[in-house]
């Protein structure tokens, strides 16, 4: 009866009306009240026996309720943590494999380009220690391969070399399109022609005589208001003179930077519309027309 006082008051005490504002205070409160009337009445007379063995089945119903609750939270967290500890074993496994792959594909990469230049410095060596000149020829090309041919003496020599690729054709690394029969300078070693370079900073004068005229049209397709008004006498000429000022200056990008002067950044990296933007607003651009007594073209002047 000591702990059912202790338990009453502090009850009472929490559901009474006048301390509680909970909107069922007042029946809880009554039904507080009223277990215990129903305990003190049991403790003076004597509790039923058919009530006295429901109130124990029922706490004991209870008390079992709340074991297997409590033993199925602790099952739960245990196997929460086993779950959480499976997740980060496998984690660290496959961050360890995740180090090991890169490192693999590091260590490949180095050696890759070590052999790489080893081969080239090789060749480098072989190709200066007793060097010529010659000129070869495209014969055959795929994406971002070329293959030239070229003579020494009578013996035919075939080797290939690695390319840029924009679009639907190859471009040399002077940026300009690659044509096949295209000729270009090559060096190699007289004592076995097989170490050879080719070099596309230097094209023959075929070549580069194509390189011109591609820029002429270029120059008289994007530039019509400082073209338009010549003679078919003059035209050539002027946009001749034009072209060659243009390489005088800027080289071989210049020339690229006006044939690929629509593409994207992403089709073209080194040659595209925005290098074409910082071609033509570059004061040199435009003294390349006035030096040939030739217009600034409106079409620049209006940007």
């Amino acid at each position: 009866m000591d702990e059912v006082k202790k338990t009453y008051r502090k009850l009472a005490k929490k559901w009474h009306p006048d301390s509680s504002t909970h909107p069922e205070a007042e029946v809880r409160f009554s039904q507080i009240a009223m277990a215990y009337e129903r305990i003190q009445e049991w403790e003076r007379e004597g509790r039923p026996e058919d009530n006295l063995a429901y109130f124990l089945l029922l706490k004991r119903k209870a008390e079992e309720y709340e074991e297997r609750k409590k033993k199925a939270y602790e099952k739960k967290q245990e196997m929460r943590k086993r779950i959480l500890k499976l997740r980060r074993q496998q984690d660290r496994e496959q961050l360890r494999q995740y180090k090991y792959a890169f490192y693999l594909l590091v260590g490949f990469a180095l050696v890759y380009v070590t052999i790489t230049q080893s081969i080239n410095l090789y060749e480098m060596y072989r190709i200066s220690s007793n060097p010529a000149e010659t000129f070869a020829v495209i014969e055959e090309q795929d994406r971002y391969t070329v293959y030239y041919v070229f003579y020494v003496g009578d013996t035919r020599y075939v080797s290939d070399a690695r390319v840029r690729y924009s679009r639907n054709h190859n471009k040399s690394l002077n940026g300009m399109p690659i044509q096949l029969h295209d000729s270009f300078k090559v060096r190699y070693s007289k004592d076995n022609p097989e170490y050879n370079e080719i070099d596309f900073q230097s094209p023959s004068q075929e070549t580069l005589l194509r390189y011109f005229n591609k820029t002429e049209i270029q120059l008289r397709k994007l530039y019509p208001s400082s073209f338009d008004y010549l003679s078919n006498e003059t035209v050539h000429s002027a946009t001749k003179c034009v072209a060659v000022k243009l390489y005088d200056v800027f080289g071989f990008d210049g020339m690229a930077d006006l044939i690929y002067y629509n593409e994207s950044f992403l089709e073209n990296g080194s040659n595209n519309s925005g290098t074409y933007e910082d071609l033509v607003t570059d004061s040199r651009f435009a003294q390349c027309f006035s030096s040939c007594n030739v217009p600034i073209p409106q079409e620049i002047q209006d940007r």
